[in-house]
């Protein structure tokens, strides 16, 4: 089981709104490999998890004043020997509800998901709280004080950009072959 993470402790809070994330994912399987998690200090009742399920949906929650809003994929990730380019675009302050999470795997929309959470809107992302002891995570989640939830596989050409959403098409180039 892997227990690898990169994590960062923020200085000051950003948009906590808008916000895209970019990762190539290869993953072995486990439960809930986290790509990106985020919470409020050592409180567990604000927090954010982006990440494979154990059975390659794509999970997506914020939970926030203790109420979790989730979404799991009806798109399976089931090839361990392949690299998914994933790209979740945030952007709570959207109008439509269904605009305010996106989430791309190799630059195909998800519309289909399992669970569908009705993102509110300006709900907080998690990522860049300047709550006391906040934390943003790439490879776990935090919970109170345990680190959880760790990503069982390889992670490359991660990026996480604050207060702008980028299309995927920004991080990967495409052609007619791939």
């Amino acid at each position: 089981m892997a227990s690898s993470y990169l994590k960062r402790t923020p200085s000051s809070a950003g948009s906590n709104t808008t916000a895209t994330v970019s990762a190539w994912c290869k993953y072995h399987g486990g439960d809930f490999n986290t790509i990106v998690g985020g919470n409020e200090g050592s409180s567990s009742t604000d927090r954010s998890l982006f990440s494979i399920s154990s059975d390659g949906e794509i999970y997506n929650q914020i939970v926030h004043s203790n109420t979790a809003y989730e979404q799991y994929s009806n798109r399976k990730l089931l090839d361990p020997a392949a690299w998914y380019h994933i790209v979740i675009q945030f952007d709570t302050t959207n109008a439509v509800q269904a605009d305010r999470i996106k989430t791309y795997v190799n630059n195909e929309l998800i519309t289909s998901w399992s669970t569908t959470a009705s993102w509110p809107s300006s709900v907080d992302i998690k990522l860049w709280d300047s709550a006391a002891s906040a934390e943003y995570m790439i490879g776990c989640r935090k919970s109170s004080s345990s680190y959880q939830y760790f990503f069982d596989g390889n992670m490359a050409h991660v990026h996480v950009i604050d207060g702008t959403v980028y299309a995927p098409s920004a991080f990967a180039e495409t052609d007619a072959t791939s």
